[in-house]
């Protein structure tokens, strides 16, 4: 090869490691997904806690035509940054899910699935997060219905919320399992005509907290309910008023001394967000918020609290709970651990199919951003 065309190859090679480095630091990344899983309420996409992996649900509506409960596919996405692009998806499988949870590192995916024809079975699977293999499963009670899944920092520990399948009488609606070997190590009752719709394990202790909404002859009531693993015992709890319908969600600060609790009020979706001392069991901060929570989470160094809705991501300060400014256009959104990225979910498209006999009368695809969270805490409007 002569001098002059090692210098050309040189070149070439210089501009496709400039574009990209480009490429790298250009945001944010957007990735789009066919037809997403929609029975997830919150938490179809999360990082691990490096933020080099974004894992999402992607999945096939049912077909409505023909009236079958699981006639389409799901899978699993794991999406690369900073690239921003694909790594791998797992085989779809015909199956509902109601939950997902990352462990720190990123190796374990769990994911709560409904399959088969009723009675139907349920299960929580253990996904490889390097590979999207499936590595172990258990069967959960065939009287439970699974809505929420939540994973300790280092993968331990696996949770699992849900309501009794029955609303006759009180049952378990929260299972803990060992993260390697599935084992259960416990399980805790809630009144009867309840659901449990968010849970968050405290970071460095036994605790586990959950948002339990339960319906009473005299009206809805909800409460946030800490529960301590090691000894099976319910620590504390809150009351407060709120629909089951809208339920709650909650979010550990990463020392695990503060929880933020967002929770609905009315069917009008009013809501509230509160700030707790777990250490005292008092709240810090009480507010009104104007819109039912789609995600919680606390920024890296603790001083915001960042509340995603259906129409924008509203940033509070953790002092006090005033509002330090909103960004719109947000859907669903997610925070790694580390406080590095934010995905967020914009408001989706729909595309018609030309016969409804093959296909159902319209699909969904939804656009996932990925971007730093110091952007969006940068460009966030001020009220």
């Amino acid at each position: 090869m002569t001098t002059r065309t090692t210098g050309v190859w040189a070149v070439v090679a210089a501009v496709l490691v400039g574009m990209a480095a480009l490429g790298a630091d250009t945001w944010p990344k957007t990735v789009t997904l066919e037809e997403p899983e929609r029975l997830i309420s919150v938490g179809r996409f999360a990082f691990n806690a490096a933020g080099t992996r974004l894992f999402a649900m992607e999945g096939n509506r049912p077909n409505t035509v023909k009236k079958t409960r699981l006639e389409g596919l799901t899978r699993l996405l794991a999406i690369d940054l900073p690239a921003g692009t694909v790594a791998w998806g797992s085989d779809p499988q015909q199956v509902l899910v109601f939950g997902m949870a990352v462990s720190a590192d990123g190796k374990s995916v769990f994911v709560a699935e409904e399959a088969g024809a009723h009675p139907f079975t349920r299960s929580l699977v253990r996904y490889s997060g390097q590979t999207g293999n499936r590595q172990d499963s258990v069967t959960l009670p065939k009287d439970f219905v699974a809505r929420c899944v939540a994973v300790n920092a280092s993968g331990s520990r696996v949770a699992v919320g849900g309501m009794p399948a029955s609303f006759a009488r009180s049952s378990f609606a929260v299972h803990v399992f060992e993260g390697t070997t599935m084992n259960a190590q416990a399980s805790f009752a809630v009144p009867g005509r309840s659901l449990v719709t968010d849970l968050a394990f405290c970071p460095g202790t036994n605790l586990l907290a959950g948002v339990v909404a339960e319906l009473r002859k005299d009206g809805h009531r909800g409460q946030c309910v800490v529960w301590d693993i090691a000894g099976g015992t319910r620590e504390w709890n809150t009351t407060f008023s709120a629909s089951t319908l809208g339920g709650g969600l909650l979010a550990f600060d990463a020392g695990g001394s503060r929880l933020a609790v967002a929770y609905r009020t009315d069917r009008l979706g009013i809501a509230m967000l509160e700030l707790w001392d777990v250490a005292e069991r008092t709240r810090t901060w009480s507010v009104r918020i104007p819109r039912i929570s789609r995600g919680l989470a606390f920024s890296q160094d603790g001083t915001k609290l960042l509340r995603g809705s259906y129409t924008e991501l509203a940033i509070y300060s953790t002092a006090d709970g005033v509002i330090a400014g909103t960004v719109s256009d947000t859907a669903d959104f997610a925070v790694d651990a580390a406080g590095q990225y934010i995905a967020y979910e914009v408001p989706r498209t729909y595309k018609a199919w030309p016969s409804p006999t093959v296909r159902p009368a319209y699909s969904v695809a939804a656009t996932i951003k990925i971007e730093p969270v110091a952007t969006r805490l940068a460009t966030a409007v001020r009220p």
